[in-house]
């Protein structure tokens, strides 16, 4: 056994990225060092507007800009190493754009953007302008479930989303089209 800073045993989120791997656990957010086989905090008062919206970590991802995404079970953070900013997003309850959810299941880059998945929906969000296009169960555009699970890309550039409930998507993310696989 060896030691190390790993804030918590339960590991929800691990991220490959060059010499190092991301680690999100339930008590926060570490990063593994390949070369020296340390891991080191993520330390967020290096950061102005400082911490990040929650220590349950659920998933990590890397954008186009080269910011870190971290997704919890309290919104979405995303890091940006050349502004030392941590930029928070939250679901918005007076009915204006926003994430479906506060619990957020996945994270995937695709293009400028970046798809989300919530406990209450799935979402393409556009952080240059700040806005979202939803996919939510009871939409034309609608997936089988709202609660999503995980999302990945096939080598034909359709996305798959897995739901916990009612099966697995396929939603090309050019048209919108969702296809829906359940028993």
């Amino acid at each position: 056994r060896t030691n190390s800073n790993l804030p918590n045993n339960i590991v929800k989120a691990i991220l490959p990225d060059g010499d190092s791997i991301w680690l999100g656990t339930e008590d926060g957010l570490a990063v593994y060092q390949i070369k020296n086989g340390t891991i080191d905090l993520f330390l967020d008062q290096n950061f102005s507007n400082s911490t990040l919206s929650c220590t349950n970590i659920t998933c990590v991802a890397r954008d186009h800009r080269n910011r870190v995404w971290v997704g919890t079970v309290k919104g979405l953070n995303i890091i940006d190493f050349e502004n030392q900013t941590i930029k928070k997003l939250f679901k918005n309850d007076h009915g204006e754009t926003g994430l479906p959810d506060n619990h957020i299941n996945g994270v995937f880059n695709m293009g400028i953007g970046m798809w989300i998945g919530t406990d209450k929906g799935f979402c393409y969000y556009f952080p240059e302008n700040d806005s979202f296009v939803m996919y939510n169960q009871f939409s034309p555009k609608g997936l089988s479930n709202r609660l999503t699970s995980r999302i990945i890309e096939d080598r034909n550039g359709y996305l798959w989303v897995g739901t916990t409930e009612i099966g697995l998507n396929r939603v090309n993310p050019e048209t919108g089209e969702v296809n829906q696989y359940f028993e």
